[in-house]
């Protein structure tokens, strides 16, 4: 008999077709995707420096003083929708604003406030570490608004 012969023969073709048939479609489905660039994700100290230079040159500034148990300053300036612990520049000089600030947010702060103060200064560049490797920016307060 020559079926088994014929069966083989069948399924012989049947692969080879299927072959060709996976072949031709992985060919001519192939990926429109371009090549993009990708660029290395800024870390989160160069996005810092970066929106403190963007902070500087509006002048104004939006800071809340919300004090926490550790050594990291007890100011934090609005960053767009995020809150960064900010130091204040000249705070221990009694007629400074930074110093008026302070008084004033205290206050507040023992009334139950959590007040925003809308100030007129400049954040420096360079990062600060406090406690336990967190960082602040440090911010020169020119007078309030």
């Amino acid at each position: 008999m020559d079926f088994p012969k014929n069966r083989r023969v069948l399924t012989y073709f049947l692969g080879a077709a299927m072959g060709i048939v996976l072949l031709s479609l992985s060919l001519s489905c192939g990926s429109n995707k371009s090549v993009v660039e990708t660029q290395t994700p800024l870390s989160i100290q160069e996005e810092l420096e970066t929106a403190a230079a963007v902070l500087s040159e509006e002048g104004t500034l939006v800071l809340r003083y919300n004090p926490c148990i550790c050594a990291c300053p007890a100011f934090e300036l609005q960053i767009d929708q995020r809150w960064v612990r900010a130091g204040l520049e000249g705070e221990d000089e009694p007629d400074s604003p930074a110093a008026k600030l302070v008084i004033q947010a205290r206050t507040d702060h023992l009334n139950g406030d959590l007040a925003h103060y809308q100030v007129r200064g400049d954040v420096k560049s360079k990062l600060q570490p406090c406690d336990k490797g967190a960082i602040y920016l440090l911010v020169s307060v020119e007078s309030d608004e």
